[in-house]
């Protein structure tokens, strides 16, 4: 019995989208796109703008690059040039999945990915779309169990952690629906702004953070502090961070008075959550728990 040429699937926008049944050409606009379908055995055909530093696995610097911006959306040309049967996307550049199908005819689905639950999900997903479901099941019990090893024996009492996102627009927290809260929380963390009123980004609410108030931290007063800062600073950025360091209220925290405050990488807990989620739980853990480790 032979398989059917087409098929229809809904992406993470709702959109039911007929899609070739086996695409031998899938180009991705993410990182994290990258690492999940190689984590499953299937290298993409074309891949956005990484340092090569980035890129995971190693062998992802040799996948063609496409150029990707804000506002432009792909390069055309470039994404032509590797002929792609399907083309995956994330919200931000959704609004070039039109343009894409026009010119190039080809589909194009939007997906998402904001907690951990989700890279197991999608890895799942994507190895579906792209034919490489065995691979996906194998690479998904294999996380499971990593990132269950990294969860055992947890103490009892979970500190109290702050998440700070050090943003081009501000300061912010980071709530329980980000990636990384909801690293922290599984790690058995309370999240200092777990809940409040979302961060609203060129118009749209964004929960995944919350404007930052140094009134509720102190009266919460977190044992430990972790910082991200966002690439490429700006200088009223890090005059918000310089002002806030300077505050006697922000010195009087626990946190601080005892050298809790640890930066974190952006690439690995904000651009790029993927199967390297087990590297971030084994060093919040030891972040959180320090105890353990002496």
């Amino acid at each position: 019995m032979s398989l059917p040429e087409t098929r229809t699937v809904t992406d993470d926008t709702g959109r039911e989208v007929e899609i070739p049944y086996s695409p031998k050409s899938v180009a991705v606009t993410n990182a994290w796109m990258v690492e999940l379908l190689m984590a499953c055995g299937h290298t993409p055909a074309a891949r956005p703008q990484i340092p090569s530093e980035y890129a995971f696995p190693p062998e992802a610097n040799d996948i063609p690059v496409v150029t990707i911006s804000h506002s432009a959306g792909p390069n055309m040309e470039e994404l032509a040039a590797v002929r792609p049967d399907l083309v995956l996307a994330t919200p931000m550049y959704a609004r070039f999945g039109p343009p894409i199908e026009q010119a190039l005819g080809v589909p194009v689905l939007v997906y998402d990915l904001s907690t951990v639950d989700d890279i197991l999900a999608k890895m799942s997903e994507l190895g579906d779309l792209a034919g490489c479901s065995e691979g996906a099941e194998a690479a998904v019990a294999d996380l499971r169990a990593r990132m269950d090893e990294q969860r055992q024996n947890l103490p009892a009492d979970g500190p109290r952690v702050l998440a700070l996102f050090g943003s081009t627009e501000g300061l912010l927290a980071f709530t329980s629906v980000s990636y990384l809260g909801d690293m922290v929380e599984l790690m058995g963390g309370q999240l200092v702004a777990a809940k409040g009123p979302p961060f609203i980004h060129q118009g749209r609410p964004d929960a995944a953070f919350t404007p930052f108030s140094l009134e509720t931290v102190v009266d919460q007063d977190p044992d430990l502090v972790v910082l991200v800062r966002h690439a490429n600073p700006t200088d009223s950025r890090e005059e918000a961070l310089e002002e806030l360091f300077d505050n006697p209220a922000w010195q009087g925290l626990r946190a601080v008075e005892e050298g809790r405050l640890h930066e974190l990488s952006e690439w690995l807990y904000v651009r790029y959550p993927g199967p390297r989620v087990t590297r971030g739980l084994e060093e919040l853990r030891s972040l959180m728990y320090p105890a353990e480790q002496r």
